[in-house]
């Protein structure tokens, strides 16, 4: 899988704790960036998983607007916890980390644009 880069690619997210109990959507530019840091760096960005333990990717969706990408995160930020893991279950139904398959694959974005 490829993530498109570049002016207009924006990404929502929701990432969970290891034990798939604690959800957090977000939203960035950089997907590879934000699983990198997350995961591997020691930066600012590592405060989600340092404050929640939040590392696992579960779900991401792209756009070419950001304040479509915005306006869907706050939507997501706003939902119940039950809406989030319907969601999640909706596209990953075994609820499995994307960290790595986003960083390795190589392709297109599954995801529809919106």
């Amino acid at each position: 899988m490829h993530i498109k880069t570049g002016q207009n690619s924006y990404y929502v997210y929701i990432i969970a704790n290891k034990e798939r109990t604690r959800l957090e959507a977000g939203s960035t530019g950089d997907l590879e960036s934000l699983i990198l840091q997350m995961n591997y760096e020691t930066s600012t960005l590592n405060r989600i998983k340092q404050t929640y333990l939040c590392h696992v990717l579960l779900h991401w969706e792209n756009f070419e607007d950001a304040r479509k990408a915005i306006a869907r995160r706050n939507e997501i930020q706003k939902w119940p916890k039950s809406k989030q893991e319907a969601l999640v279950s909706e596209y990953n139904p075994e609820w499995k980390s994307m960290n790595e398959e986003i960083l390795r694959n190589n392709g297109t974005v599954f995801k529809q644009v919106r």
